[in-house]
């Protein structure tokens, strides 16, 4: 009675991809809403762990109890709180005065002080889902611009007016990608920003996922001369002297300036820090950003399928089967706003569908291989760096936080079961 049953019509090689957001549930509870999903508020929050959601204040906390005779764990503390803080200064005074235990999402610019408190412990590691920092490019091709219907509802800022795929036709071009990313220095971003806590960007996948990872990809070396030399020999010249190079005589737009606009999710300290440095790598090369901070809903209301967009500085999180994280980049999703670039490529969509279906770990590897090539090739993103999992926690409060687990995760379950209250 507690075997699930899953029949396939065909084999699939990622079974566990496709399971890790279906859950188990309350058929007594869940089952009248089957047909009618979108009117169950689900505010109590029904779940089979250890612990139970007791208050939820959106946007405020969320206080969990344990759950008397679990059936699987036994945790020893009776309650947990998670505060949602407004910023990350009132974050590191909650942990410094003692009304917080754990801090997660740490600004790594506040490590070492934080570190030197003999009441805090800091530790880093890999996430529990890696991750990457990137740079999305709009290279969306006209011709593959997706029927938009607009949302009369969704309110954009006063100053921002809808104009659906008008990327910059520049970053269409394989030669401006590349130029852009021979004028990252990737290092300077590691340590001013991560302050060395992590690793450079090469892949969209992270070596956190191990053999899914392609170590053999040569990224593309700092050098600012040879980015210009690309674009000079594209045609891409500063004819007007205003340090800022324009589109080619023979282009669709001539003389149109390599001004960008570039959209990031703020307002983001990592991501301000990040701009900071990055922008003046890009004057280097007569490369003007346009940078605007937007809250989430409105990015991805520009994004996808709208591509109302230039470029995007925002964060992935990888799951640990990654074979459905390539369909980001499938022509197919560039419809339903699943492809976030624009990017099509006919070998690409080829590569990913025989990924989804072929059997053989070897050669489905291979194929994996195969797709992170190509879009590293074509430069199709920017990725700057795979940041480290950092974490503060007063060991005066509490003992037992899971050290030695392979991915650093203080607030997950295996965490929390183990804790118990520090002695006096």
């Amino acid at each position: 009675e507690r075997t699930v049953q899953i029949r396939l019509s065909k084999p699939i090689p990622n079974m566990e991809g496709h399971l890790l957001y279906h859950y188990i549930l309350p058929q007594h509870i869940w089952g009248r809403y089957e047909n009618s999903l979108d009117t169950y508020d689900n505010l109590e929050m029904i779940g089979s762990g250890p612990f139970k959601v007791a208050v939820y204040a959106q946007d405020s906390f969320i206080h969990l109890q344990k759950v008397a005779d679990h059936y699987l764990f036994s945790p020893k503390i009776e309650d947990i709180v998670f505060l949602a803080y407004p910023d990350e200064s009132t974050l590191k005074e909650g942990i410094l005065s003692g009304d917080v235990s754990l801090i997660l999402n740490l600004p790594y610019f506040e490590v070492e002080s934080l570190a030197e408190d003999p009441t805090i412990e800091v530790v880093t590691g890999l996430p529990l889902y890696p991750e990457f920092e990137e740079i999305v490019f709009n290279q969306l091709a006209p011709e593959d611009c997706p029927p938009f219907e607009e949302d009369s509802s969704f309110v954009l800022p006063d100053d921002l007016t809808l104009q659906p795929c008008s990327g910059h036709p520049a970053l269409r071009d394989h030669t401006v990608r590349l130029a852009l990313s021979h004028a990252v220095d990737k290092t300077t971003l590691l340590d001013q920003v991560l302050r060395g806590r992590g690793a450079s960007g090469l892949s969209v996948i992270p070596p956190g996922l191990q053999d899914y990872f392609d170590p053999t990809l040569q990224d593309y070396p700092y050098d600012p001369q040879q980015a210009k030399d690309l674009l000079d020999q594209a045609g891409y010249l500063d004819t007007d002297g205003d340090g800022v190079r324009e589109m080619p005589a023979t282009s669709e737009e001539p003389g149109r300036p390599l001004s960008f606009r570039l959209y990031y999710l703020g307002p983001d300290l990592l991501f301000e820090l990040l701009l900071e440095h990055l922008t003046p790598m890009w004057q280097e090369i007569g490369i003007e950003l346009n940078i605007r901070a937007l809250d989430a809903d409105t990015i991805i209301y520009l994004c996808c399928p709208t591509y109302d967009y230039d470029m995007i500085l925002w964060g992935w999180g990888v799951e640990p089967e990654p074979g459905n994280f390539f369909n980001i980049f499938d022509t197919a999703s560039i419809a339903t706003g699943g492809n976030e670039s624009g990017f099509s490529d006919p070998d690409y969509d080829i590569l990913n569908a025989v990924q989804h279906t072929e059997t053989d770990p070897a050669q489905r590897l291979k194929l994996i291989t195969q797709l992170q090539t190509i879009i590293h090739t074509e430069a199709v993103n920017l990725v700057f760096f795979y940041p480290d999992a950092v974490a503060a926690y007063r060991p005066d409060h509490f003992t037992g936080w899971n050290l030695d687990a392979p991915h650093l995760a203080l607030d997950n379950i295996h965490s929390l079961i183990t804790l118990e209250p520090a002695t006096p």
